[in-house]
């Protein structure tokens, strides 16, 4: 339904969190948190609200504390937060050092 892609570069790696509002089966209202290191494995939280209001009062709440953590706003596609990560690479040094 609407969803919020933030992430986070650090040194050798894209962090992201990802925060989305959708119905679920019983017609409430679901606040899905999704959050990890890009390529590596997704811790996930959902949370249920009786209805959008609500829902949407949490994911403004999260989304305001990951903008004070240091994450920015994605693109409108994962693309454009995945074109950021760049693998950490060997000095040339380091490399011909590992060669000898």
């Amino acid at each position: 339904m609407v969803e919020a892609l933030l992430y986070r570069t650090c040194r050798t790696h894209v962090r992201y969190y990802r925060i989305e509002i959708v119905w679920n089966l019983f017609t409430e209202a679901s606040v899905m948190v999704e959050w990890g290191v890009q390529g590596g494995a997704a811790q996930r939280s959902i949370s249920c609200h009786s209805d959008l209001r609500c829902a949407s009062a949490t994911a403004d709440r999260l989304r305001t504390r990951a903008l004070k953590r240091g994450y920015q706003i994605a693109g409108d596609s994962p693309a454009a937060w995945a074109s950021t990560c760049r693998p950490a690479t060997k000095s040339a040094a380091s490399v011909s050092s590992s060669n000898a």
